[in-house]
C-alpha cells in the first residue's frame, strides 16, 4: 500500500523470517559466532535460547543460508510438536533418506549408514530444531542417543536447539542432566540496545529498498525502544504502523505522538478521537506513526554521534522532496486519497533504477560490474543528477573528486551494514565533508568499527578477505583518487568508484596505481585499542578467542594484558602470515575481527565460513 509512496521494493517491517534483514547486533554476532564454531569444532550439541520475537528464526535462517551445501547436509525441523517415531521420520526425511518404517531400530540405523557415508565425503551433517522448548523429556532424550552415533574421531552429527527460555529451564530438570552435561556450545539472544534499534530499523528500510529520506525524531526512537522493550518483532509491527500512517498523512517525518498512537493500537485500546489534525481510529493511529521511523535516520545517520547536531529539515521539501499538501479544509493529515503520491525528486527517481537486494555481509556480486577499466580512455568527468546518494550497488556517489575518499569510506562502512544517510552530506558545505574525521565516527561505540591506514602491497592487503579504501594514482585519471576494492576473482577486481559506480578492473592494472589502503574492521569490543599492562573484561574475551585459536600457552591471565598475551598474540600473527610483533596493530586487528566475524563482508567470492 505504501511501498510507492516510499520507493520500497518490498515491505521492510514484514514478519516473516526472511535472513536478508537480519541485523547484527552484537548479541546475533556472538550467537552467529557461536553456532559456526560449534559446528566447525564438531562440538556435537549447541543450545540457542532467546525470547519471543528475538530473531531466532531469521537467525537460524541465515545461519543455513550461508553454508556451503557442497559440504554439509542440514535436516531443519519447525514443527517441534512430535512424538520420538515421528522426529526420527522427520529428520531421516529431511535428509532424504528413508522414513515410512515405525521401526526406531530402522530409523536409525538407515540414519547412521547416511552419517557414515556423508562423513567419508567429508560432509558435516546437522541436525536443526526450532521452537525446540515444546520438545517433550521423551523427545528429548531421543535427540541426545542421535548424538551417540559418532567415529573415534568425531561426532557425525551436529545438533542446534533453537528455542524460548523455557528451553533452558527443561534442560535443567533432573531427568534431562545427561543431555545437559553434552551441550558444549551455548549462546542467547537479548534485545536490541537502545543505540541499535536506529540501525535496526535503518537496515530493514534499505534492504527493503527506501531511498527516500524517512526521519524519526529522538523522542520517537526513546518511545520505541520502551515500548517494544528492544525486541525486533516489537519494532516490526510498530514501524509497519509508522510507515503505513505516514503514508496516509503524506509525510516523511515521525514524532513520539505518532508512536504513541501506534502503540495504543497494537494494545487494542480502541478507537482514537478525532482531534485537531488527527484522523479518527486505526488508520490515524498508522498514519502518524510512520512517519516515525524516519526522522531518526537523518538525525542519527551521520552527525549526531559525533556532535554536530544536524538534523533532517523537518519540511521534505527542504530535502529535495515536494511534501503532499492537504486540500483546503481538510484535516491536517490528508487521506491517501488526497495525498499526491511518492516524491519525485532526482534522488527517489535515481533510486529506482536498481533494487537493493541485501544478504548477510553482502557487497555487489561480481557479474554486476557495468564500467570497465580497460574502456575508458581519458579523465572521468561525470555529472550525477544528484549528489550524494546511495545508488542500486549501495555505492555513495558523488561528482565532487575531493569527496571520494569520504564517500568511499561511507560505501565501506556499508558493506558492513552501517548505512549513513547521506541527506545529511547534502546539506554539508565542502569544507564541513572534508572537516569530518570518518573513521573516528566508525570507532564510536554506536558503529563499533575499527581502521587502520597503511602503504602496504595491495596483495598483502587482500589476504585479509577484507574490502578496503584504495587512494589510487591513475596518471590518465580514469578513476576518482579513491576507490573500494570490493570484490577480487581470480585475476579481476571489482572497485566501487563514486563517479562511476561499479568499474572492472585486472588485479595487476590496480596494483600499478595503488598507493594507500584504509581498512574497516568489526570491532566492538576495542580490541585494537588495548595497551600491554590493561586490566579489562576485553582482554579476557580476547584471550578466550586466542584460546580457541590454540595460540595461547599456559593458564588463565586472568585480565590482565600481559607478557602471556604478547606472546599469544605474535604466535597468532605468525600463523596467520603476519610480522610476529605481539603487538594489536591494525592488521591484527582485522585478522582477529576475520576469524571472529564469519558473517562480514568479504573480498573472495565465498561469503560465509565453511
Amino acid at each position: 500500500m505504501y511501498k510507492e509512496f516510499f520507493g520500497l521494493n518490498e515491505p521492510p517491517f514484514s514478519l516473516t523470517p526472511d535472513p536478508r534483514f537480519l541485523y547484527m547486533s552484537q548479541k546475533h554476532r556472538e550467537a552467529l559466532a557461536a553456532l559456526v564454531y560449534g559446528v566447525r569444532e564438531r562440538k556435537g550439541f549447541i543450545a540457542v535460547t532467546g525470547d519471543i520475537g528475538s530473531g531466532k528464526t531469521t537467525l537460524g535462517r541465515a545461519f543455513l543460508r550461508e553454508l556451503n551445501p557442497d559440504t554439509t547436509n542440514v535436516a531443519l525441523i519447525l514443527n517441534s510438536f512430535l512424538n520420538d517415531i515421528e522426529l526420527l521420520q522427520s529428520v531421516n526425511q529431511e535428509f532424504g533418506i528413508e522414513s515410512k518404517t515405525e521401526s526406531k531400530k530402522e530409523l536409525v540405523d538407515h540414519l547412521n549408514r547416511f552419517l557414515l557415508a556423508e562423513n567419508e565425503k567429508g560432509k558435516t551433517s546437522i541436525l536443526i530444531v526450532d521452537e525446540a522448548q515444546n520438545l517433550s523429556i521423551v523427545v528429548l532424550e531421543q535427540i541426545r542417543m542421535l548424538s551417540n552415533l559418532e567415529t573415534e574421531q568425531s561426532k557425525l552429527i551436529q545438533i542446534i536447539l533453537m528455542g524460548q527460555p523455557e528451553l533452558g529451564e527443561k534442560l535443567r530438570l533432573p531427568e534431562m542432566e545427561q543431555l545437559n552435561q553434552r551441550i558444549m556450545v551455548r549462546c542467547h539472544v537479548g534485545p536490541l540496545q537502545k543505540q541499535e534499534i536506529y540501525h535496526y530499523v535503518r537496515h530493514r528500510l534499505n534492504v527493503a529498498g527506501a531511498k527516500i529520506n524517512i526521519s524519526l525524531t529522538p523522542a520517537a526512537l526513546n518511545r520505541l525502544y520502551h515500548f517494544s522493550r528492544g525486541i525486533p518483532r516489537m519494532i516490526n509491527l510498530v514501524s509497519d504502523r509508522a510507515l503505513l500512517a505516514a503514508y496516509v498523512a503524506g509525510r516523511f517525518l515521525i514524532d513520539a505522538r505518532m508512536v504513541a498512537l501506534a502503540e495504543k493500537e497494537l494494545r487494542g485500546f480502541g478507537t482514537v478521537k478525532r482531534g485537531r489534525g488527527l484522523l479518527s481510529g486505526k488508520l490515524a493511529a498508522w498514519a502518524q506513526v510512520a512517519g516515525a521511523v524516519a526522522f531518526l535516520i537523518a538525525a542519527l545517520g551521520g552527525s549526531f554521534w559525533i556532535g554536530l547536531h544536524m538534523r533532517a529539515p523537518d519540511n521534505p521539501a527542504k530535502a529535495g522532496h515536494t511534501a503532499p499538501q492537504s486540500p483546503p479544509g481538510s484535516p491536517a493529515y490528508p487521506t491517501p486519497a488526497s495525498s499526491p503520491g511518492p516524491p519525485s525528486s532526482p534522488q527517489t527517481e535515481a533510486s529506482r533504477s536498481g533494487a537493493t537486494s541485501r544478504t548477510l555481509a553482502s557487497i555487489p556480486v561480481f557479474a554486476s560490474a557495468g564500467v570497465r577499466f580497460a574502456d575508458l580512455t581519458g579523465p572521468a568527468s561525470v555529472t550525477l543528477s544528484q549528489e550524494w546518494v546511495w545508488d542500486e550497488h549501495d555505492i555513495a556517489r558523488v561528482s565532487d573528486v575531493d569527496l571520494s575518499h569520504a564517500a568511499c569510506l561511507l560505501s565501506l562502512a556499508r558493506t558492513w551494514q552501517y548505512a549513513f544517510d547521506l541527506e545529511l552530506f547534502r546539506q554539508m558545505a565542502k569544507t564541513e565533508v572534508l572537516g569530518l574525521n570518518l573513521p573516528r565516527i566508525f570507532r564510536k561505540p554506536q558503529v563499533g568499527l575499527g581502521s587502520f591506514e597503511t602503504e602496504t602491497g595491495l596483495t598483502q592487503l587482500m589476504v585479509l578477505d577484507l574490502p578496503f579504501v584504495l587512494e589510487v594514482d591513475d596518471p590518465q585519471r580514469r578513476l576518482s583518487p579513491s576507490v573500494v576494492l570490493m570484490k577480487v576473482k581470480g585475476d579481476t577486481a571489482l572497485l566501487g568508484d563514486p563517479q562511476l559506480g561499479l568499474v572492472e578492473i585486472s588485479v595487476a592494472a590496480l596494483e600499478k596505481i595503488a598507493r594507500r589502503a584504509t581498512v574497516i574492521f568489526a570491532d566492538p569490543q576495542e580490541f585494537a585499542l588495548l595497551l600491554p599492562g590493561e586490566e579489562s573484561d576485553a582482554v579476557a574475551e580476547l584471550r578466550s578467542f586466542l584460546v580457541q585459536e590454540g595460540v595461547w600457552v599456559g593458564g588463565d591471565a586472568g585480565r590482565v594484558y600481559g607478557a602471556q598475551m604478547q606472546a599469544a598474540l605474535k604466535r597468532f600473527q605468525e600463523k596467520c602470515g603476519l610480522k610476529g610483533t605481539g603487538a594489536l596493530d591494525g592488521p591484527t586487528g582485522a585478522l582477529i575481527a576475520a576469524r571472529r566475524e564469519p558473517f562480514r563482508p568479504r573480498l573472495g567470492a565465498e561469503s560465509a565460513p565453511r
